[in-house]
């Protein structure tokens, strides 16, 4: 029998970028989130939270409905995406590769 292992990372984008439901957060609650978002992310080392700023816009004509967005979103989304977690991984290669 083979094993294979893989390092699995969850990426978090944060409390609701959806701005449909941002409008009916209470803005008290965002800075909430985040902080727990955040203790979650430096209390495992598998969980990252990404920098909002380096993801794109999203425009309410972006959703389907509260959660999905559209095909043509998620095309520049990923796009947009593809360059940070490729920074992402990079960090974290190297952060093992000192470690070992």
């Amino acid at each position: 029998h083979t094993v294979a292992a893989a390092c699995v990372y969850s990426a978090f984008l944060g409390p609701s970028r959806t701005p449909i439901l941002a409008r009916h957060l209470n803005p008290v609650l965002r800075p909430q989130m985040r902080a727990f978002l955040q203790n979650l992310a430096a209390n495992y080392d598998n969980l990252v939270l990404l920098d909002e700023e380096d993801l794109p816009r999203e425009a309410e004509s972006d959703y389907e409905d509260l959660t999905h967005i559209t095909a043509e979103a998620r095309i520049r989304f990923t796009e947009a995406l593809e360059p940070v977690l490729q920074r992402l991984m990079l960090s974290k290669e190297q952060i093992r590769s000192k470690a070992g």
